[in-house]
């Protein structure tokens, strides 16, 4: 038998997931809500910063990364303000479904 998958949020995912990775989503999640009830908006810019940090290991040359990196840049602020600030309600679903995925 084979896997089964489905679309969730434009990406390819398994439709089962085990318990123990359900328990991981739904902790990392409300770890994510208890920090910005804590710091609020500050917590969120850390987020942005620390993945920062990880570019720093990665080297493009390829075109299609400088087609990616030209279209990143060509957004305005608020295109990724209004991201990041959707991360807030999604650990809120993902807390309340204790770890499952949630369906559009």
């Amino acid at each position: 038998m084979g896997m089964i998958v489905w679309t969730v949020s434009a990406r390819w995912v398994p439709k089962n997931l085990t318990d123990d990775h359900k328990g991981q989503r739904m902790m990392a999640s409300l770890d994510h809500l208890t920090r910005y009830t804590a710091q609020g908006h500050d917590f969120l810019e850390g987020i942005v910063t620390g993945d920062e940090s990880l570019a720093y290991h990665y080297m493009p040359e390829t075109k299609q990364a400088s087609a990616v990196r030209s279209w990143l840049h060509s957004n305005q602020t608020d295109f990724y303000e209004q991201g990041i600030l959707k991360l807030v309600t999604r650990w809120e679903k993902c807390v309340e479904k204790v770890g499952d995925y949630v369906e559009k």
